[in-house]
């Protein structure tokens, strides 16, 4: 609660905001990663972005490292002012916040299945690669 609020308070002018975007990912199994870890959540599979319009593109690995520092909150707002500003980690994690998509599948669709597919994760140590979920849905 503590990262959104740091995210929302140093939100650019010219941006909307997270609570009003999708999240579209542009790697896969950066999305299963994160999408198993929010309550709800659904995991999609897209045909494209067009007609979208992209408020944002953000390293996600930011608001992990925000996790850390979640009782400073100096730290926290020049963490989010990073995350703003586009600046990459070592291994950037791209997230495009945008405003629709075109769905082609939806790969989980309850949480039920979001958190079996959690479980598996915790499981294998959050190596993606060894998520039977993942395998298959790569073989198919």
């Amino acid at each position: 609660m503590e990262i959104e609020r740091a995210l929302d308070g140093t939100l650019p002018h010219d941006k909307n905001g997270r609570a009003s975007s999708l999240f579209i990912f542009s790697e896969f199994s950066d999305a299963i990663r994160y999408s198993v870890r929010m309550t709800n959540s659904k995991l999609y599979k897209i045909r494209g972005l067009e007609n979208t319009q992209i408020f944002h593109l953000g390293d996600m690995n930011w608001t992990e490292v925000m996790n850390k520092f979640y009782e400073n909150p100096v730290t926290l707002k020049t963490l989010a002012q990073l995350y703003w500003n586009r600046a990459r980690t070592f291994k950037p994690c791209w997230e495009f916040l945008v405003d629709k998509v075109l769905v082609e599948e939806v790969i989980i669709s309850t949480e039920g299945q979001r958190k079996e597919v959690r479980s598996d994760f915790a499981n294998s140590k959050n190596n993606i690669e060894s998520l039977g979920f993942y395998t298959q849905y790569l073989n198919c």
